[in-house]
């Protein structure tokens, strides 16, 4: 029975580990989706990945890929009430738009990432 809940715990933080790579490194997509709907701050942000895919992500990850995506200019930051909120741009638009929009099975991966 020991040996049998241990295969399981640890089968358990195998796929927990796998979830969180595919989601750090798919996070400027889920981003990018994310606004889409509507601008968000970076604490909004770490908060809504914490509750979608209980996966709690330091500031420091989430405001570097921010400021990333932001250097390209897929993602505007304006400053409003001491917050940073950031909002689609026309490229990231484009982009997020080419991304969902790609064949099969691309598209299908990234539907799957990025439902609710």
């Amino acid at each position: 029975m020991r040996n049998q809940n241990d295969t399981l715990q640890q089968q358990k933080r195998i796929v927990e580990e796998l979830n969180e790579k595919i989601i750090k490194n798919f996070l400027d997509l889920i981003v990018l989706n994310d606004l889409r709907t509507r601008p968000l701050d970076g604490y909004s942000f770490i908060r809504l990945i914490h509750l979608r895919y209980r996966l709690l992500l330091s500031s420091g990850t989430v405001y570097s890929l921010l400021y990333s995506i932001e250097r390209k200019g897929l993602i505007e930051g304006t400053w409003r009430e001491r917050k940073r909120v950031y909002s689609l741009t026309d490229k990231g638009k484009q982009t997020i738009e080419a991304v969902t929009s790609a064949p099969s099975p691309i598209k299908e991966f990234v539907k799957s990432l990025l439902a609710v």
